[in-house]
């Protein structure tokens, strides 16, 4: 199981952008019988909320199940479920320290499997 993070620019909120450049991983690196699962957190709302929606549905598309965790009071909760695949996988907290404390859970919900997780990053 491979985790991708894709580094952003404190200042751009182009969620639309990274879920693409995670259809292009996912289509390069699929393997036949594995589940893919993307997940998608932020702390605000993107720059363009049709690009994300359609970005989000192509990946929906190819039969990845799709998460979205909100951080902070100003997420929008409309473009999370937009982003989700079902209702149960948009995931809101106040805090970042409030997600820290619960992210051995999340990861345990996003990938049960009791293999390792090999993390692999990508810098956008």
């Amino acid at each position: 199981m491979y985790i991708w993070h894709i580094k952003f620019h404190q200042d751009k909120l182009y969620i639309s952008w990274k879920i693409y450049i995670c259809r292009k991983i996912i289509t390069k690196d699929q393997r036949p019988g594995v589940p893919i699962v993307g997940v998608v957190l932020t702390d605000g709302i993107s720059k363009n909320e049709v690009k994300t929606r359609n970005a989000a549905k192509l990946l929906k598309d190819m039969g990845v199940t799709m998460y979205s965790i909100g951080v902070t009071d100003i997420k929008n909760k409309d473009e999370l479920n937009d982003i989700a695949s079902a209702p149960e996988n948009v995931i809101t907290f106040q805090t970042f320290s409030e997600l820290a404390d619960k992210l051995e859970s999340l990861v345990k919900l996003v990938c049960p499997s009791k293999n390792k997780t090999m993390i692999r990053t990508m810098y956008s």
